[in-house]
């Protein structure tokens, strides 16, 4: 009797131990997807003190990409924004073949949806679908209306994965992480986020 107990025991640790390998690592991302600016919309003090670090900028003044920077530059990050509107995030993606240049893109401060609106998340090829719950799909149709030929920013962790254009209102509940170069970076994604929610 004892000795069958025993192998209960075993064989349900053996199974909680596998299960919980399989599982991602518990850790946690913050999500965001915000409004961006357009650098014409930015106060000319910025723009200045961008120009005394010698910053690169972008030639169409009409998108929220303000220009280019580099991977670990920490000159930009360091200007205060505190009492401004927005803040610049850099993106995940280097736009150079030395990998060595990302965009800086003007957001407004807060997100318009984040990780509570998420109900799941699927990796399909090297992209990460996005499943909103119903708060997110609302948010999500909203969102896309109000912002017609205008382009959004996903973020995770504060960087910029995917910067869309918005064509229409989507009522889907659903949107798109893409472009993001292999199916090992879009199942992290997927599964650091399915992680970060919760139910």
């Amino acid at each position: 009797m004892k000795t069958s107990n025993l192998l209960i025991i075993l064989v349900l640790f053996l199974q909680f131990t596998c299960n919980a390998q399989n599982k991602p690592t518990g850790l946690k991302a913050t999500f965001g997807i915000y409004e961006t600016l357009i650098v014409n919309d930015l106060p000319n003090s910025f723009i200045q003190k961008l120009k005394k670090a010698n910053f690169v900028f972008e030639k169409k003044t009409q998108e929220p990409i303000i220009g280019y920077i580099e991977k670990n530059d920490l000159v930009i990050s360091k200007i205060d924004l505190s009492k401004e509107n927005f803040k610049t995030v850099k993106t995940f993606y280097t736009v150079d073949k030395e990998g060595k240049y990302c965009e800086l893109v003007a957001i407004k401060n807060s997100p318009m949806i984040d990780i509570s609106d998420i109900n799941t998340t699927a990796c399909k090829g090297k992209n990460v679908e996005i499943h909103f719950n119903m708060k997110g799909a609302k948010k999500w149709a909203e969102l896309t209306k109000k912002n017609i030929g205008k382009m959004v920013a996903f973020t995770i962790d504060n960087q910029i994965y995917t910067l869309p254009k918005i064509m229409a209102e989507i009522r889907t509940g659903e949107a798109l992480i893409n472009g993001l170069g292999n199916e090992t970076i879009a199942k992290n994604i997927s599964e650091t986020l399915n992680a970060s929610i919760s139910k």
